[in-house]
C-alpha cells in the first residue's frame, strides 16, 4: 500500500497509510497543524516548535506573520483577494489553506502514482524571516496591536454607516464618506461599511508590520519538510 513518510525535526520518521489504499481527503491547515482524513482515520501532523514550552516561536511565528501580511495585502505577493470580510478580520487561514491544498495536492498526486508509493510529507508555505525570529511575547504584542487597530477601524466604519443613514433619512440627497465614496440610499450605506473599514484599517496595519520589519520583501517561500513527533499512535 502507498504510505506517507513524516520526517521528524529531532531525527527519524514515522509512516501513515490506509489499508483501503485510497487517497487522503478533507485536508485542513493552520500555522500549527495539518489535518486530513485517510482510510477513515483522522491524522494531525504538527509543525515543529523549537521550544515546546513556548506558544509561538520560529516555525509558527514565521508562518503566521507571513500570512497576516498576505491577508492585508494579498496582491503584493501574488495571492488573490479573498474579500473584505477576511481582511477586516485578519483571518489568515483561507490564505494559508491555498498553499496547504497545493502542497497536499502534490502529496496526493504522488501517492496515486502506484500502490506501493512512499511519499515524503512536505509543505511549501510563505514565511516571514523577521517573524521567525520573534519571541512569543513580541509576537503577541504585534498581534494585540493589530487587533486594536482592527477594532478601531470597525468602530469608525459603524459610525460612518450611521452618519450616512442619518443624513439620508434627514433629507440629504447623498452622503459622502471620508474616503470620497458617495451614497444615495440606505442600502449603499450598509454595503460600503466593510470597504470603508478596509480603507481605515489596512494602511495602519501594514504600517505597524513595516515598523516591526515585516514587509513583502521580508516574505519568501519556505519548504517545510520536518515536523514534530506525533502525540498519539501514528
Amino acid at each position: 500500500m502507498s504510505s506517507i513518510k513524516v520526517k521528524l525535526a529531532t531525527g527519524g520518521e514515522y509512516y501513515i497509510s490506509s489499508p483501503a489504499n485510497d487517497l487522503p481527503t478533507n485536508s485542513t491547515f493552520s500555522p500549527q497543524f495539518s489535518n486530513f482524513e485517510w482510510g477513515g482515520t483522522n491524522y494531525e501532523i504538527a509543525n515543529y516548535k523549537v521550544d515546546a514550552n513556548e506558544d509561538i516561536v520560529n516555525w509558527n511565528a514565521g508562518i503566521e506573520m507571513a500570512y497576516l501580511y498576505i491577508t492585508l495585502d494579498p496582491g503584493s505577493l501574488g495571492y488573490p483577494d479573498l474579500g473584505a470580510e477576511i481582511t477586516n478580520n485578519i483571518d489568515l487561514v483561507p490564505y494559508l489553506t491555498l498553499d496547504g491544498r497545493e502542497s497536499m495536492g502534490r502529496v496526493i498526486q504522488s501517492l496515486g502514482a502506484s500502490e506501493t508509493e512512499i511519499v515524503d510529507f512536505s509543505l511549501i508555505y510563505s514565511w516571514s524571516t523577521v517573524g521567525g525570529g520573534l519571541t512569543t511575547d513580541d509576537f503577541k504584542v504585534i498581534v494585540g496591536e493589530l487587533n486594536t487597530l482592527r477594532a478601531q477601524a470597525a468602530t469608525a466604519a459603524s459610525d460612518e454607516e450611521q452618519n450616512c443613514a442619518d443624513a439620508l433619512s434627514g433629507g440629504d440627497p447623498s452622503y459622502t464618506w471620508p474616503d470620497g465614496f458617495v451614497c444615495t440610499s440606505s442600502q449603499c450605506c450598509q454595503d460600503h461599511k466593510d470597504q470603508y473599514q478596509l480603507f481605515v484599517f489596512v494602511p495602519q496595519a501594514l504600517e505597524l508590520l513595516k515598523i516591526n520589519g515585516i514587509t513583502a520583501e521580508d516574505i519568501t517561500k519556505k519548504h517545510i519538510y520536518k515536523f514534530a513527533s506525533p502525540s498519539g499512535p501514528s
